[in-house]
């Protein structure tokens, strides 16, 4: 994902005491910005509704 930031340290897996680095435990990789993912939807074209 574009609007993605990538986060390279290591993090609990949920329910467990084991750490691993977060693109183990997510397809991203990184932690969702929403002004990112705004921005570049209205770049390719996307309509904001009110």
């Amino acid at each position: 994902m574009e609007s993605v930031i990538k986060y390279n340290k290591k993090v609990f897996i949920p329910g467990t005491k084991t750490k691993v680095k977060l693109n183990a435990i997510c397809v991203t990789g990184g932690i969702a910005n929403l002004y990112n993912a705004v921005k570049l939807g209205m770049e390719k074209g996307y309509k904001m509704s009110n």
